[in-house]
């Protein structure tokens, strides 16, 4: 377990669109600040020039505990991830949710409400289930995001939900066909043979080259095979608006609209 805490001073960014929307009603806009509009008074651009927005302050955990058993048939091992972001502070942010108050708590809520694209997630977690056994690999991995809050089109509070992800995974080494067992033993190299009166013992490297040397060898040692799918379940990503402004419907940085995949790939290790 790691707590951690981290400080950016003189963060550069541009302001969210919102903060500009604002200023532009209230007649002071900054330097570099441009909203553009149509005929009709239809916004067609919003010019947002980088700009000093100050620090900001991250304060979390990471948890983490590995166990591993060996079984009657194979190897388990279980593994699991996971990080608490506790407090989150950026007092020159933007003015929804009370932003701009410095004490504010900024974890669990969009890094944007003008768009949602992503939020400051106060749990993120993996958790994998792990089966090994003579070349064969199964594992099973569960992904936890928690939500966040953001605003609706009508600038009500909208919670984002969280989502758990189920991916499997199978695979088998090839390299696990290989045997090194001797159809006759061989003087010198093997331990049930002894060398033949008056003759050297045959070098241990010169047979185990013989030996890897084979065709067969080299087509499957280092040879995997792997079948999985991710989002067992099809689940699609979570609904969130950025108060009308998210022009996909969830959070693009954080998911996209893959949903179920199925996938097999071969790797070969030279």
């Amino acid at each position: 377990m790691d707590a951690w805490g981290v400080r950016r001073e003189g963060v550069i960014a541009s302001p969210p669109a919102d903060e500009i929307l604002a200023r532009e009603q209230a007649g002071n806009l900054l330097p570099g600040e441009v909203v553009e509009r149509d005929a009709a008074g239809g916004i067609t651009r919003i010019i947002a020039p980088a700009m000093n927005l100050g620090f900001q302050e991250a304060n979390g955990v990471d948890f983490s505990l590995q166990y591993q058993r060996p079984l009657p048939v194979g190897i388990f091992t279980f593994l699991t991830e996971w990080t608490w972001l506790y407090h989150f502070s950026f007092p020159q942010g933007e003015t929804a949710f009370g932003f701009g108050n410095p004490d504010l708590n900024l974890a669990g809520f969009t890094t944007d409400p003008g768009l949602s694209n992503e939020g400051w997630y106060k749990w993120r977690g993996t958790t994998t289930f792990d089966w090994a056994w003579k070349g064969f690999d199964a594992l099973a991995t569960v992904r936890y995001i928690s939500g966040f809050e953001e605003l609706n089109p009508k600038v009500l509070p909208h919670e984002v939900g969280k989502t758990l992800r189920l991916d499997l995974q199978f695979s088998y080494d090839f390299s696990n066909l290989l045997t090194r067992v001797e159809e006759r033993p061989v003087a010198g190299y093997s331990k049930q043979a002894s060398p033949k009166d008056g003759k050297a013992p045959v070098d241990k490297e010169t047979v185990s080259s013989q030996v890897n040397n084979s065709c067969w060898r080299r087509l499957v040692e280092g040879t995997t095979l792997t079948f999985g799918v991710n989002n067992v379940f099809d689940d699609d990503p979570p609904f969130a608006s950025g108060e009308g402004g998210n022009a996909v419907g969830y959070p693009g940085f954080t998911y996209d609209a893959t949903n179920r995949f199925w996938y097999w790939r071969i790797t070969k290790k030279f």
